[in-house]
């Protein structure tokens, strides 16, 4: 009896492993299945700024671009495709019906090169030679977009041609992008805070700001500024343009707590700034303005009292391109007893009232925001421009209503807005 125990104990024992060890073929076996090539390309012999291109993709998406560039290093370069872009490229395998296509060309012209290309997919093998395939081009498409990927990374991480490499994921520039736009987040932070070119850092920044939302791109910026090495290239170029007219406007705005955090603790300061810091100044405050970031309000209007001249500068003029907010925050100045501000209030409402979607100056509000300001044109500067122009005890601020008024009356008029006259 204890021996029929112990035979059968030992058999169980033995499926037990057998069976362990038939799991473990076949975890092995799926693992080489994985690592077989979907598909492999290779290009070469055409006029191109390539010598040779080779991508090999396998089954589970593992990507590698080898090849080189005329007069560049070799590219070596690896990454992986998502299920959503490996999925993508097996329809287009089967759209393009590439198991029905022939599998040479008859004549090649010497010009395009030649391109050799084998897939593997479900249980069909395949490889054709040719030197145009018009009905493949689809295909083609997402592999010449890694290839481009792979050149791009290599000219970031080389001190390359930077301006090519960016126009990869720069929706506005031509020519071919990169499938994978966010693999070049890391090398892009990387080159800023590495280098001090600059132009090159400019575009590298431009680049940066259409592959990160606008927290990682304002963040990555404020560390930048508190680091030494790269403060003075950075003050430099974040307020300049063609830099912010190369980004999202929501990049641009999401910069506006810097700029006003640096304004705010540099004004007080100004005759400690350095050259670069007192242009920083007068760029941040004027793209407060051009942005019409109201959180800068109280602090412009605090220059504004401080300032004791009858004229205004650039750092006042954003206090009157911020829409209804600012006649809100201009019109009390009217009635102030110091003729200065009383002066600087006329000028700056005048400047605001331009700023109407017809009134032909640039950055204009839009029509909904401008038609918000009429009323109180209407009802409360107006009427008060009225009376300084007759009764203010300075012929300065009379004089200064008189063409306020006339000029606001004629802004509103090409609007097309009525006012109460």
């Amino acid at each position: 009896m204890i021996r029929a125990v112990t035979t059968v104990g030992i058999r169980k024992e033995m499926i037990q492993r057998i069976s362990a060890l038939i799991l473990i073929l076949m975890l092995v076996g799926n693992a080489h299945a994985k690592d077989k090539p979907l598909l492999t390309y290779h290009w070469h012999g055409g006029y191109s700024p390539y010598k040779e291109v080779r991508v090999t993709i396998s089954k589970a998406g593992a990507v590698l671009v080898t090849g080189q560039k005329q007069g560049l290093p070799l590219i070596d370069y690896r990454t992986e495709l998502s299920p959503e872009e490996l999925g993508a490229l097996k329809t287009l395998i089967q759209s393009t019906e590439f198991f029905s296509q022939p599998e040479r060309d008859t004549d090649f012209a010497i010009d395009v090169g030649e391109t050799e290309l084998t897939i593997l997919l479900k249980g069909q093998s395949k490889s054709l030679t040719y030197h145009s395939r018009p009905s493949l081009e689809p295909l083609e498409n997402p592999i010449w977009k890694l290839i481009t990927q792979a050149s791009a990374i290599q000219a970031i991480e080389c001190d390359g041609d930077i301006y090519s490499a960016v126009g990869t994921v720069i929706p506005t520039h031509a020519g071919m992008k990169a499938l994978q736009p966010d693999r070049l987040k890391v090398p892009l932070m990387q080159y800023v805070r590495d280098h001090d070119k600059r132009q090159k850092v400019q575009w590298a920044l431009e680049a940066l700001a259409w592959i990160t939302t606008p927290e990682e791109f304002s963040g990555f910026i404020s560390l930048g500024l508190e680091e030494e090495t790269q403060r003075k290239t950075l003050l430099s170029i974040i307020g300049t343009h063609p830099f912010y007219g190369n980004i999202p406007e929501s990049h641009l705005r999401s910069l506006c707590p810097i700029y006003l955090r640096f304004v705010r603790d540099a004004h007080p300061r100004i005759g400690e700034l350095s050259e670069i810091e007192k242009k920083a100044l007068s760029a941040f405050t004027r793209l407060l303005g051009f942005t019409r970031y109201g959180p800068s309000i109280p602090m412009l209007k605090g220059w504004f009292e401080q300032h004791d001249q009858s004229y205004i500068t650039t750092l006042l003029t954003p206090l009157a391109k911020m829409g209804v907010a600012s006649l809100d925050a201009l019109t009390p100045y009217l009635e102030s007893p110091e003729e200065h501000h009383r002066i600087n209030a006329l000028e700056l409402l005048t400047i605001a009232s331009r700023l109407g979607p017809h009134g032909g100056f640039a950055n204009p509000l839009s029509d909904y925001e401008y038609k918000r300001m009429v009323p109180v044109f209407t009802n409360t500067v107006i009427p008060r421009l009225r009376a300084l122009s007759v009764n203010d005890p300075s012929d300065k601020v009379k004089r200064k209503a008189r063409d306020a008024l006339e000029e606001i009356q004629k802004q509103i008029d090409k609007e097309g807005i009525p006012t109460n006259n």
